[in-house]
């Protein structure tokens, strides 16, 4: 694991909730990351510095506030009316997110760097590495809740005010 990568897992560990429990870890194949990035490529758009330059200001800037790298994260925009972002991690070296273009058009910059934090701060955590059998059972739904409370601390760490993080 890269340094910075490696720092910025170390400091959100120190940032999640103590509900939240650290799952044994679930590497998946790297092609399984590869075919997600590409079908976004094809269905949506990457968000850069030259299509995107706002959007990609908002991804810098959240990924400085949690000791990322922007090149760990690849991050799209697609066309749907629904308020929507995810976060899909198949390995522990990057994430790829996509959040929608109502989202997008809803949203002021600021308000977009929580979501995006809280995103990222699921691969940081390892939230999608997990291996997690019942999911019908309680123990998940207050597990996944915890998981939430985790990555919206980070989400509140990516837009540094109270006050934004609430709104969004």
């Amino acid at each position: 694991m890269p340094e910075r990568l490696n720092s910025a897992v170390e400091f959100a560990e120190h940032i999640r909730f103590s509900g939240d429990h650290k799952a044994g870890d679930l590497e998946l194949h790297s092609e399984q990351t590869d075919r997600i990035s590409r079908f976004f490529a094809q269905s949506g758009l990457r968000i850069s510095t030259n299509l995107t330059p706002e959007i990609f200001d908002v991804l810098k800037t959240v990924c400085d506030h949690l000791k990322l790298n922007t090149e760990t994260v690849g991050a799209y925009v697609h066309s749907a009316p629904e308020i929507q972002a995810e976060c899909f991690a198949g390995n522990k070296r990057e994430c790829i997110v996509r959040v929608s273009s109502g989202l997008i058009n809803l949203m002021a910059p600021e308000e977009l760097s929580f979501v995006i934090g809280h995103e990222i701060g699921h691969f940081l955590l390892g939230h999608g590495l997990s291996n997690d059998t019942n999911r019908d059972s309680t123990e998940y739904f207050i597990h996944n809740r915890c998981r939430e409370i985790s990555a919206d601390r980070l989400g509140l760490v990516a837009c540094r005010s109270l006050e934004i993080a609430i709104r969004s």
